[in-house]
């Protein structure tokens, strides 16, 4: 992997891990899931930077703010992104104008947010792995948000065998039956909620109970990895063909 560097420090009030490779090509916005340490997608972050992007994060306490909570989440993102690219032109170096995310369980639902409400103008591409349209809903169900007018980028989501307390009303799978136009849906069999973090989630993780089996599970870990690649770094089939045979 090519050098990079990573720091942490607070922006936009916000305490945010970034990395930076030597020549940045764009910026992406790892989103953990709720409560899950962001240390269990570090194999995502080496894998955006290999591909040449800036990668930013923060841990996401649903718990606090109380109210309105995944829509503040969502605000912090184009913050980060607003003073982020103001920290670059005060040293002379060019900002994106537009910028990724890639979100676990809350973190994709708070991309979508994103995509849909905050900051739709400059959103590129979102890969949300397996995304949770709960507490409250905003896509399914009763929500009010759209994902019509994403038309532009690329949105990808995942959906596994889920885990408990997720309900099927609010899963990637209601999620992409809304929206069946301006999203993709993945699904990967087989494979539990938890599948797509290095390290079964932490203590997040320890909560939910596994429907995924072992296949299943390192079949969308993979594969999760691969979207990235595919859908961020822009690999053409051939590369691809070469990429599978190196995992």
């Amino acid at each position: 992997i090519m050098s990079a560097q990573t720091r942490e420090q607070v922006l936009a009030n916000v305490t945010v891990t970034i990395t930076e490779p030597e020549t940045s090509s764009g910026v992406t916005f790892l989103l953990p899931g709720s409560l899950v340490q962001e240390s269990e997608y570090n194999s995502y972050r080496n894998e955006l930077v290999g591909l040449g992007q800036t990668v930013i994060s923060f841990y996401i306490n649903v718990l606090w703010p109380p109210l309105n909570n995944h829509r503040a989440q969502a605000k912090k993102v184009k913050e980060l992104f607003d003073t982020y690219c103001e920290e670059q032109e005060d040293h002379s170096k060019n900002c994106p104008t537009k910028y990724n995310m890639v979100g676990h369980s809350v973190g994709g639902k708070i991309a979508l947010i994103v995509l849909a409400h905050t900051d739709p103008e400059r959103v590129e591409t979102v890969i949300a792995l397996d995304p949770i349209d709960q507490n409250p809903s905003e896509f399914t169900g009763g929500g009010h948000l759209s994902l019509d007018g994403a038309t532009e980028g690329t949105t990808i989501l995942t959906l596994t065998n889920g885990g408990l307390g997720i309900s099927k009303m609010h899963d990637a799978g209601s999620i992409h039956m809304n929206f069946p136009d301006t999203t993709t849906l993945v699904r990967h069999e087989d494979a539990g909620h938890f599948a797509y973090t290095d390290n079964g989630g932490g203590a997040a993780g320890a909560l939910m109970p596994d429907r995924g089996t072992k296949e299943g599970n390192a079949f969308a870990y993979e594969d999760a990895h691969r979207l990235i690649h595919k859908y961020i770094g822009g690999v053409n089939m051939i590369q691809e063909d070469e990429y599978s045979e190196q995992l």
